[in-house]
């Protein structure tokens, strides 16, 4: 149970880094896959439409992202009760709050 709750922080995490790389555009330009740096079969997909769907680990989560000025919000909904997460993004690259990084490709 422990490693789920550490998991799904770090989804979210990642997904709003992914959303951060929209900062300055519309949400259509951050969409599209995010993969790992760390494992290539960890995969963020940020959708037009605000929603974002996340492989971690195995582990599949969903969501929905907000950017706001340089910042991204992701907000997981399955699973749900973790708590919203920000990111930074530079170019195509997105670094989580833990420092993990996902390129658009």
């Amino acid at each position: 149970m422990r490693r789920e709750v550490g998991l799904g922080c770090t989804l979210v995490a990642i997904a709003l880094v992914a959303v951060l790389a929209c900062v300055g555009c519309g949400s259509s330009s951050v969409a599209g896959k995010y993969v790992s740096q760390t494992s290539k079969s960890d995969v963020l997909t940020l959708n037009s439409d605000g929603t974002f769907a996340l492989v971690e680990g195995g582990v599949n989560a969903k969501g929905t992202y907000k950017v706001n000025g340089g910042k991204i919000t992701l907000t997981l909904t399955q699973p749900s009760g973790y708590p919203a997460q920000t990111g930074t993004i530079s170019g195509n690259t997105i670094t989580d709050p833990q420092g993990a990084k996902w390129v658009k490709g």
